[in-house]
């Protein structure tokens, strides 16, 4: 199964609300058709914005090629929509020998963006492996990666470390470790991940919407 829009990628949210009416026994490729269309629709109302910023970021990179612009570079591009240019500027710096733990990060983070998981979850353990305590960004692209592979109880472990290991808001792997759970049909550990997601974060309208699906789930049960 695709990684779809119902999981929280950084601050990018994409939600499951076009599938808030489905049952329990739903056809996969009926999900995966609806989480498409929900995350079309999230990239399109972010992407003009996106775009506006990265023209500094191209500027200072064209000044000063180099890790520390091709980050915040990539950064920009992949929120922009433009992973596969994204790549190309990060990928010379993330997979040198020795290469910044958070090079690594955004490798991952694009990786996953373009639909390759497996490099995706190979950048991210390469960080994680270089950095253990600080690697909360890193365990929650992992878990993504996996997630998107169908490997769910590996990627409900990499979750569960980063929201351990998380710094700030700690709603969006949250968020993805309740949807994780849903998947393996875990309704009752699902509601609760959601429910704690959901109260610290009570402007986010999507992670509200994924709690209102899995309650009706466990209704329907």
């Amino acid at each position: 199964m695709k990684l779809g829009a119902s999981f929280l990628v950084g601050a990018a949210v994409l939600c499951l609300a076009a599938c808030q009416g489905m049952g329990s026994k739903a056809p996969e490729r009926d999900i995966d058709a609806a989480l498409q269309r929900a995350q079309a629709q999230a990239l399109a109302a972010s992407g003009q914005e996106a775009l506006a910023a990265v023209l500094p970021l191209e500027r200072a990179y064209s000044a000063k090629p180099g890790p520390a612009t091709a980050l915040p570079l990539s950064a920009g591009l992949r929120r922009a929509g433009y992973a596969n240019r994204a790549a190309v500027v990060i990928a010379p710096y993330a997979q040198k020998a020795g290469a910044a733990p958070a090079l690594k990060v955004e490798f991952a983070a694009v990786q996953l963006e373009i639909g390759r998981y497996l490099a995706a979850e190979e950048s991210a353990v390469a960080a994680i492996k270089a950095d253990p305590h600080g690697a909360y960004a890193a365990y929650h692209l992992l878990g993504l990666a996996l997630e998107a592979q169908g490997r769910h109880p590996e990627a409900e472990r990499a979750f569960v470390k980063a929201v351990n290991l998380w710094q700030g808001d700690v709603s969006i792997p949250l968020n993805n470790l309740g949807l994780n759970l849903l998947a393996q049909k875990r309704l009752k550990e699902a509601e609760s991940a959601l429910s704690k997601a959901a109260a610290m974060a009570p402007g986010r309208p999507e992670i509200q919407r994924n709690l209102s699906i899995v309650r009706s789930l466990r209704r329907q049960a």
